[in-house]
């Protein structure tokens, strides 16, 4: 095996040049995650016949906790990252995402879907897709821009029911569809396809409209903005301070028992040694009267019988 160390800018690494040089071999830490689950239990009832054997199932519920990498950690959380360009194989992997989230059971299932967002461009067909899909779907979506939303990231944004942004956030549109190309001979299907994909954007500048409640005329002019500017111009519903992650069901029920186990205190001794002595004087007092009821029972039943015999013996005389 053969070491290779590298610099790059101002950091240095690493890497084992058989294996690939992308990974610096830097191990993710592991959160624990709550989670509620369910078992069920069979035990025999109790029947008349002895060949015959009836089984019933007990439902138990169970909080369990599990140490899982911190994409997957995130990910249950309701956190989803598009750091990249939105083709469509992009959008194609956050809509799964986003499935897989919505038919999650209740208990485990999170209030509401982050989607960070850091997407400077992408193709026409991605966006489109990814945002008719997050506008279909009944879960919550925030989106949250963190860095520059630009391109095909903005209909992305768009597609969220709250659209918010860090206030490091910057922004850009593309307001002209334009394409270069240097073709010696015509070719039919490059300019139908074209065609389409010129159609694709002008119906992304409509929903852009419809969005953000302007006229074709001034998408044309804007390209470049801030937070406060996207905010003002209607892109984004608010401006970030703070990013809270919400909690689940189970997580809220296991943290409430663990609160009503920590605010239990356990009695002073001196109390419960006076606990169990009056207690045991109770049960001395309750046997003792138990024990006087049966002697006096015995002892009228032992008369009864005396008297029954002496009866006896004056009728033969």
């Amino acid at each position: 095996m053969k070491i290779v160390y590298k610099q790059d800018g101002y950091h240095s690494y690493c890497y084992n040049d058989k294996k690939d040089k992308n990974d610096l071999g830097i191990t993710k830490p592991k959160a624990p995650y709550i989670e509620e689950v369910f078992w069920a239990e069979k035990s025999i009832k109790t029947n008349n016949n002895d060949d015959d054997e009836e089984y019933e199932d007990k439902l138990y519920i169970e909080y369990k906790i599990t140490y899982i990498d911190i994409d997957m950690y995130l990910f249950r959380k309701g956190v989803i990252f598009l750091w990249e360009d939105l083709t469509i194989q992009a959008a194609n992997k956050i809509i799964q995402k986003i499935m897989l989230l919505d038919i999650t059971p209740k208990k485990n299932k999170p209030e509401k879907i982050s989607l960070f967002i850091n997407c400077s461009k992408g193709s026409s067909l991605g966006a489109k897709s990814l945002y008719y899909f997050m506008k279909s779907i009944e879960i919550k979506i925030e989106t949250i821009g963190i860095k520059q939303v630009s391109g095909a990231g903005i209909f992305a944004l768009l597609g969220g029911k709250s659209r918010l942004a860090l206030p490091n956030c910057r922004f850009r549109l593309y307001p002209q569809f334009s394409v270069k190309f240097k073709c010696k001979y015509s070719n039919p299907e490059f300019f139908n396809e074209l065609k389409a994909e010129h159609l694709r954007w002008e119906e992304l500048k409509n929903i852009f409209t419809l969005e953000t409640g302007n006229s074709i005329e001034d998408v044309n002019i804007i390209s470049y903005m801030s937070t406060t500017e996207a905010q003002k111009y209607g892109i984004i519903d608010d401006i970030l301070s703070e990013i809270k992650i919400a909690k689940t069901e189970a997580e809220k029920a296991s943290e409430e028992i663990f609160l009503e186990q920590e605010s239990y205190k356990e009695p002073d001794q001196e109390l419960v040694d006076g606990w169990e002595k009056e207690s045991d004087q109770e049960s001395d007092d309750e046997w003792d009267e138990e024990s006087d009821q049966e002697w006096d029972e015995e002892s009228d039943q032992e008369s009864d019988e005396e008297w029954d015999e002496e009866r006896e013996y004056k009728t033969d005389f």
